[in-house]
């Protein structure tokens, strides 16, 4: 059964939340959807592992493709919302702002409770 926007939401911020560490920046602040160490960001966690793999692996790989085909390299339960979602989503997870050491912080907070607001 497919998740809502809300469920993905909440599901996201409690993974990252419960260990922050588990946030898939790099230093320098550059995401990727899975690192070497297996840590995938917000949407490479909904990614197939296929999927996931090939997007970090894969130089010829290009953000147009990824956007246009992003519904079709998540897994199943994941899949049926706007690109605009994941890529709010994605900043959540990005922002440093966002998080400390122990989990979310007051202004990661705020920009969640705004996007639930939106999407939910």
């Amino acid at each position: 059964m497919p998740k809502t926007k809300l469920e993905i939401i909440e599901e996201t911020v409690a993974h990252y939340n419960q260990d922050p560490s588990r946030r898939a920046v790099l230093k320098g602040g550059f995401c990727q959807y899975r690192t070497l160490d297996g840590r995938r960001c917000a949407v490479g966690r909904c990614m197939t592992h296929e999927k996931a793999d090939r997007a970090e692996n894969e130089r010829s790989f290009n953000a147009v493709d990824r956007i246009l085909h992003l519904d079709t390299w998540l897994k199943p339960q994941y899949r049926g919302h706007e690109t605009e979602f994941w890529l709010e989503l994605q900043r959540v997870h990005d922002m440093k702002g966002n998080w400390t050491g122990n989990g979310i912080s007051m202004l990661g907070k705020r920009r969640v409770k705004a996007m639930k607001l939106k999407w939910g």
